[in-house]
């Protein structure tokens, strides 16, 4: 896939980069490199067995909107010839009240074991560390994730000095399995998503979250994200309301690309909340039953969720409960933050 970089990209030059024959980095160029970056990511994707699909809608949508990020000067393309064939990143976060850089990467499968992807890896930390030191910042740890079937990845990681600190589980339910009746508390109901309510289910989202590990806030950048996406549609969220308050939530994705390439039916339960005041009363064993139902009337045929297995409110057993088992794994890896570093 070409790259189709411009001559305005600048020029970057790692001190680690690898003697590879017609290799060179580069800041990204702009929206003429989506092509190329969807093209990486999906193939180092498939060739790891990850279950995310990329479109160039999709992609240029979050290059638009972006959340303390700025790809022009934050990212790292690695190019052979007219291939862009390595993708370095990096953010900063503010989770759980400590600053963290979050980095990812990805090395097209054909240029992998070369040296590349360790090139792109100190890059994106001694970048993180910049950002930090003109954020007046006082950094905690560089981040990133990866799913257990990422082994180069996870290996890499390893040898930089990451360690696994907490762990997750992609979740999935057949939807021609019976959905277990369950029934909001009284005074409680489901009503659609109006436009004028997103944001407010938006907002309540994000304080649900904050008793979650990891947690940041969300900001305008995320929700104008989320209504610019490609696969938006409110239609099939199922949020629960008591009187004029937001109660709990369970936001609904599909991702027509994503289930073709897959050869899956599949609806993704992308965020599940309920607000502290009402938990323990069922709220969400009733959102999830009837998101479920309201996908199975949809024609889907799997229900898929995400869940931190170490998860404060009980979400892994309500999930399993409800019939979900096990898909993938994944971590989230950790390294302390020296600004000093190489």
């Amino acid at each position: 896939m070409r790259s189709m970089a411009t001559p305005t990209a600048e020029q970057i030059v790692p001190p680690d980069a690898p003697a590879v024959d017609g290799l060179r980095f580069r800041h990204y160029a702009g929206d003429q490199d989506i092509p190329g970056l969807v093209h990486l990511w999906n193939a180092a994707y498939r060739a790891d067995d990850v279950e995310l699909v990329w479109t160039e809608e999709s992609m240029r949508v979050v290059l638009a909107h972006p959340t303390n990020h700025d790809p022009a000067r934050d990212m790292i393309v690695a190019e052979s010839g007219d291939r862009i064939v390595g993708i370095g990143t990096a953010h900063w976060f503010i989770r759980s009240g400590e600053y963290q850089a979050e980095i990812d990467g990805a090395v097209h499968p054909e240029f992998r074991h070369r040296g590349i992807g360790c090139a792109i890896l100190r890059w994106s930390e001694r970048h993180a560390r910049e950002v930090a030191t003109e954020n007046g910042a006082d950094p905690r740890w560089l981040s990133t994730w990866k799913n257990d079937s990422q082994l180069g990845d996870i290996a890499m990681l390893q040898q930089e000095g990451y360690s696994a600190v907490r762990y997750f589980f992609e979740m999935e339910r057949d939807l021609a399995v019976p959905i277990p009746a369950a029934r909001l508390p009284k005074g409680l109901v489901i009503t659609p998503v109006r436009d004028q309510d997103e944001r407010r289910v938006f907002d309540a989202e994000n304080e649900a979250f904050r008793d979650h590990w990891g947690h940041r806030e969300f900001v305008d950048a995320d929700f104008e994200r989320q209504v610019a996406a490609p696969e938006h549609d409110t239609s099939l969220w199922q949020v629960a309301w008591d009187g004029d308050q937001v109660v709990g939530a369970v936001t609904v994705w599909i991702y027509p690309e994503e289930n073709q390439t897959l050869g899956v039916n599949r609806a993704w339960l992308e965020r599940v909340s309920v607000r502290r005041r009402w938990r323990r009363r069922g709220v969400a064993r009733a959102l999830i039953a009837a998101a479920m139902r309201a996908t199975r009337e949809r024609g889907l045929s799997t229900a898929a969720l995400g869940v931190d297995t170490q998860n404060p409110t009980g979400a892994l057993g309500l999930y399993e409960g409800l019939g979900f088992t096990v898909h993938k794994r994944g971590s989230a890896w950790q390294k302390a933050f020296e600004l000093g570093a190489r």
